[in-house]
């Protein structure tokens, strides 16, 4: 986190690497700052995404039989940012390790409907996050209820804002079934992308 400590990618990156590991206080704490901290324009509702990734640190510490302490801000508004079942039956994120690029994420579902930062919300329910033209993303896909078929997740790098040259870029696709549920199972993969209007795809 210290490499980029103004930027709030770098607390939920080294929070989800510790959720992993099953580092849960930690990675909660970090995870937490991601939320409460200033961050520019271009990085924001960074936060919702990390809030949701509160909400699954918790759930895997509780099948841990662990209980990580809630930072104070946190349990004194523990209702408001906590409560209600949001679990969906399948969440999509899509980060990438480079500054001053857009890459979209792009969802098409069975039915042939493509949810992407053009068409955000879909007649089954499918609903895309705010389109991250500069910084590192994320941009998350939902959708509560799925529905039996093939979706398929495509990497859209649309153009690069920097002056210099950079060097391929890699997204990193996190996909989770019965999110927050007990369920849930994670799988995560890297596409590398060479240069603006390079696309990756999977099925």
């Amino acid at each position: 986190a210290l490499w980029r400590p103004t930027e709030p990618q770098s607390y939920r990156d080294l929070g989800l690497t510790l959720l992993e590991r099953g580092w849960y206080q930690q990675a909660l704490d970090l995870l937490w700052q991601t939320v409460t901290m200033e961050v520019p324009a271009s990085f924001s509702e960074i936060e919702v995404e990390a809030l949701w990734e509160i909400r699954d640190c918790l759930c895997r510490a509780r099948r841990a039989k662990l209980s990580p302490t809630l930072p104070n801000e946190l349990a004194r508004n523990e209702a408001h940012f906590l409560s209600g079942d949001i679990s969906v039956d399948l969440r999509v994120t899509m980060g990438w390790d480079q500054d001053n690029v857009d890459i979209d994420l792009h969802v098409v579902e069975p039915t042939g409907e493509e949810a992407y930062y053009g068409h955000k919300e879909t007649e089954i329910g499918g609903l895309m996050s705010r389109d991250f033209i500069r910084g590192y993303g994320p941009e998350s896909y939902v959708l509560k209820k799925g529905w039996k078929g093939l979706y398929r997740f495509k990497t859209n790098y649309f153009a690069s804002h920097s002056p210099q040259l950079t060097g391929p870029t890699v997204a990193i696709l996190t996909i989770s079934t019965n999110f927050l549920r007990e369920n849930q199972k994670t799988v995560c993969t890297l596409v590398r992308l060479n240069e603006a209007k390079d696309n990756g795809e999977i099925g």
